[in-house]
């Protein structure tokens, strides 16, 4: 998922920084766009199936696995830096060339990975494929952090919502004529780049403020300041690929393909939650400030009790309608398979509620506990997944996957429990 910051800065006539769009309407373009673009990208992995079979879904599942991993070296964690940089220490020229840079590293260690691990050429031609479409998303995001930045995420929101259904559109248009992966998502970079080009950096172009040409930050130092928000983004993503990579070595591309079109649905709790929690963002900040820490951890808990009541919802559906809409969707041979829908969602809740602890300690500014607890949860994931994913097959994947996020929120607890009981004084860091 693209990160985000709920609100935008912009230079008034007299020099001063001044809102330029309503928060509400900012969150409103954030959430529409992305909800758009995720929902378009979920429908895709489920056209492989109905067009194509389980064996090419297990393709793209893999695909975009290891694609989400070089994803996010190629994003770095600097959205976050660049939509908040409100004293304009890094011109948009220097975002634009970090991202290059990252873009380029990212792609050279994937084409090393595939010479490591030597799939079959089709696959690793679709690895590297889906690799340059999210890389060029990459291209897209950091001309969006410069449109926030420039009060218009309206844009952004209109060009992930056009991008999302028109790749749906070619990719299986495509897909059923051709019944070759690789040539659908060649459609699709082609359909990435050209809204890179023509739409996204054109239309930035055209609302280029003269002030951002001013910055005195490198690229060096960007890409210092972000390596922690790198390790903490690229870490989860790397634990959750751990499991479904071990079940693809063991069980094959089909049951890998089987798992991740039951495990579809929950990326819509996993797009929903953060959006949930943006707004709590700016709340903590405050609190920490004027020195509320017992509130502070009191609204921790609330969005860990706000994602358990989504969890719980999602779980009462799936139990009364999952088999029924599942098997709409995907076919009757997924049913067999069912068993894991269920514990999947829990798995995922529990994902979300590391995200919880993550808000906070991102506000409170401990970026290296952050980092650690994030380095914890992709060691329990390696070993768990080593441990469970070949004796209890998909059981064996949905434990390994659940129980790192489950660790790493218990780390988050204790330590924020300890840190904020202590007394602050308001202001005071």
């Amino acid at each position: 998922m693209r990160e985000n910051v709920g609100f935008t800065l912009s230079i008034s006539p007299d020099g001063k920084r001044e809102n330029k769009m309503d928060y509400k309407k900012q969150a409103l373009y954030n959430t529409i766009g992305n909800l758009v673009y995720m929902g378009c990208l979920w429908l895709m992995s489920v056209l492989v199936v109905r067009l194509s079979g389980f064996e090419n879904a297990g393709v793209f599942s893999l695909a975009m696995t290891i694609g989400n991993i070089f994803y996010f070296i190629a994003m770095y964690g600097m959205r976050s830096y660049q939509a908040s940089d409100a004293t304009m220490q890094y011109s948009d020229v220097v975002y634009f060339k970090t991202r290059f840079v990252t873009v380029i590293v990212s792609v050279c260690i994937c084409l090393i990975y595939l010479l490591i691990c030597r799939y079959n050429l089709y696959t690793s031609l679709a690895i590297f494929l889906y690799v340059i479409y999210r890389n060029l998303e990459a291209g897209s995001d950091v001309v969006f952090g410069e449109l926030q930045r420039e009060g218009h995420l309206e844009i952004c929101g209109i060009s992930m919502s056009l991008k999302g259904g028109i790749s749906v559109l070619t990719f299986s248009g495509l897909l059923y004529y051709t019944q070759n992966l690789n040539i659908a998502l060649a459609g699709i970079v082609v359909i990435a780049l050209f809204f890179l080009v023509a739409y996204d950096y054109r239309r930035y172009m055209a609302l280029r403020s003269s002030r951002d040409a001013k910055g005195s930050g490198t690229v060096v130092q960007l890409l210092t300041q972000g390596f922690h928000m790198l390790l903490t983004t690229v870490f989860p993503i790397i634990a959750v690929a751990f499991p479904r990579l071990e079940l693809e070595r063991v069980y094959g591309t089909e049951m890998l393909g089987i798992y991740s079109s039951i495990s579809t649905p929950t990326v819509l709790l996993t797009t929903i939650i953060p959006n949930i929690l943006c707004p709590f963002m700016t709340y903590y900040g405050v609190c920490y400030q004027k020195g509320e820490n017992k509130k502070l951890l009191k609204m921790m808990w609330f969005s860990v009790l706000c994602s358990a009541l989504l969890g719980g919802f999602a779980c009462i559906c799936a139990y009364f309608f999952g088999d029924f809409f599942m098997g709409i969707i995907f076919g009757d041979e997924i049913l067999a398979y069912m068993y894991v829908f269920i514990p999947l969602i829990i798995a995922t809740i529990i994902y979300a509620f590391s995200m919880c602890g993550n808000s906070v300690l991102i506000t409170i500014r401990y970026p290296a506990w952050l980092t650690s607890f994030a380095a914890a949860a992709l060691v329990a994931s390696y070993l768990f997944s080593q441990l469970f994913v070949e004796p209890y097959g998909m059981m064996g994947t949905v434990w390994a996957f659940g129980l790192p996020f489950g660790i790493q929120f218990l780390l988050q607890v204790g330590f924020l429990t300890y840190k904020l009981k202590q007394p602050r004084l308001p202001g005071k860091v």
